[in-house]
């Protein structure tokens, strides 16, 4: 059964778009999964020194590059490096594609803020603690 499934898969992937899209989103979750693994590791001596988001979306970039997905950010050096007051990068909420576009313009000295709900998922939520994630109610606006 164990080695039939990886067949089966194979033979989907090559002859079916639908299950070639589902087959690429969950392998595209498995990655962010693996990341937060391998985020939890590095992070450790990361966080000591601030960096830890850093190194998550850097090592994001580096895992997500089997995707084929280019990614293209216009004037970030001009933007995020010459920056000196706070701002605010939205992602309008797609939940892997903002992954892929903010590992690759996440700005220096950047914090990240996630639903509360993202806390509680293992591994996942160990990584965004070394990271200082700001964790938001999303279902009672005065406390978020």
């Amino acid at each position: 059964v164990l080695i039939s499934l990886p067949v089966i898969l194979v033979f989907a992937y090559a002859v079916n778009r639908r299950a070639r899209f589902v087959i690429r989103c969950n392998l595209l979750n498995l990655t962010i999964m693996l990341n937060a693994f391998i985020s939890m590791i590095l992070c450790l001596p990361a966080s000591i020194f601030g960096h830890a988001c850093t190194v998550v979306f850097a090592s994001m970039k580096m895992l997500l590059r089997w995707t084929g997905i280019k990614v293209e950010t216009r004037n970030f050096d001009s933007v995020f490096h010459k920056q000196t007051s706070p701002c605010v990068v939205v992602c309008n909420h797609q939940p892997t594609l903002d992954t892929i576009a903010m590992a690759h313009a996440f700005p220096p000295r950047g914090t990240v803020m996630m639903k509360r709900s993202l806390a509680y998922i293992p591994i996942f939520n160990l990584s965004a603690w070394l990271c200082s994630v700001i964790f938001v109610d999303q279902f009672s606006g005065g406390k978020a």
